[in-house]
Order: structure tokens, then C-alpha cells, then sequence
């Protein structure tokens, strides 16, 4: 599953404040971020915008970002 995520301030700080309370946990630091948004669904806001296959892609190193953008620079 993939999506963009857009929040608000108020929504932005709950995260923030639940991520570093999962850091203080046991294994903590192997938590990704959208656990914390898991842990709080109850107290933000969030809505859906679905994409179609292809439509996005994830990019998570430097190397895949060069490779988008040299495909755009074409």
C-alpha cells in the first residue's frame, strides 16, 4: 500500500510527540513512523485519496532518486 501523507499542524505535533514516545519504548528504534499515526488513529484526522498502480512511486535511497530524475530530465 502506498499514499501520500498530508497533516495538519495539530496532527503533525500528536505524531511527532507519539514517535518520541515509542523511541523511549522497548524497541523502539526499530519502529517506522506511520506506526505511531497506528497508535493514535483515534485522536488526527485522516482521509483517503486513492491513486492508481503506477500512478506514484516510493522512493527511499538516493540512488532510486537519481534514477527518477533522469528519467525526467530526458
Amino acid at each position: 500500500m502506498v499514499g501520500i501523507s498530508v497533516w495538519s499542524k495539530k496532527d503533525f505535533l500528536q505524531i511527532g510527540n507519539r514517535i518520541e514516545e515509542m523511541m523511549n519504548e522497548p524497541n523502539g528504534e526499530s519502529k517506522f513512523w506511520d506506526e505511531a499515526v497506528d497508535d493514535i488513529l483515534d485522536k488526527i484526522s485522516v482521509h483517503v485519496l486513492p491513486v492508481v498502480n503506477g500512478q506514484i512511486i516510493e522512493i527511499d535511497t538516493v540512488e532510486e532518486l537519481e534514477r527518477v530524475r533522469k528519467n525526467y530530465e530526458k
